[in-house]
């Protein structure tokens, strides 16, 4: 399985490796894994390399160092399309919050919501046409949105909390955040 959520990793025999490619080759990497269909080469040239002279052979060199780092039969290609068709957490997450699979009563909802490392392409630190930067920052929200409702279904006390009562300790990997109000100062202690 190939990890995208959070830093991107290629399980092995030998267990996670880093995924170390180039920018574009990664965001190419992420948008086909996101997608649901083979996605035309006109499509991703005009995605990520807009401004090159021959964006399909920008194309055609990148899918071409994706084969060589990651293996050719994890890819689909024709002269027009090309697919991604490995596993990706990205994938089992969708499908597990598609199920409704973050229940307390579910033997492998931490497991899964554990698979939920950090945001989409993290780490993908290169200036990216605008086109994929809003493509990028909308599939972000949505998994951190499935996220978020997935670490509410695993609360057993979602619907009532009861004053003065939490709702219990987060899952391992659902990292609790804080925020403060504009003067940075946390609110006074109240009394119940």
């Amino acid at each position: 399985m190939i990890r995208l959520l959070g830093p991107a990793l290629f399980n092995t025999h030998t267990g996670p490796q880093v995924l170390r490619l180039r920018p574009r080759g990664l965001a190419m990497l992420l948008r086909m894994a996101c997608a649901d269909r083979p996605l035309e080469r006109s499509y991703l040239a005009g995605l990520l390399f807009p401004e090159a002279g021959d964006g399909l052979a920008q194309v055609r060199w990148h899918l071409n160092h994706l084969r060589s780092r990651l293996g050719r039969e994890l890819f689909e290609a024709t002269k027009t399309t090309t697919a991604f068709i490995h596993p990706t957490d990205v994938e089992e997450f969708r499908a597990a919050c598609n199920q409704d699979r973050f229940t307390p009563a579910e033997k492998d909802s931490e497991r899964l919501l554990a698979l939920y490392r950090g945001d989409l392409g993290t780490g993908l630190v290169a200036e990216l046409p605008a086109e994929f930067e809003g493509w990028l920052y909308v599939e972000q929200e949505s998994l951190r949105s499935r996220f978020r409702k997935a670490c509410m279904g695993l609360c057993p006390h979602r619907r009532r909390p009861r004053p003065g009562k939490p709702c219990g300790r987060p899952p391992d990997g659902a990292g609790r955040r804080r925020s403060l109000p504009r003067g940075g100062a946390p609110p006074p202690h109240r009394s119940v």
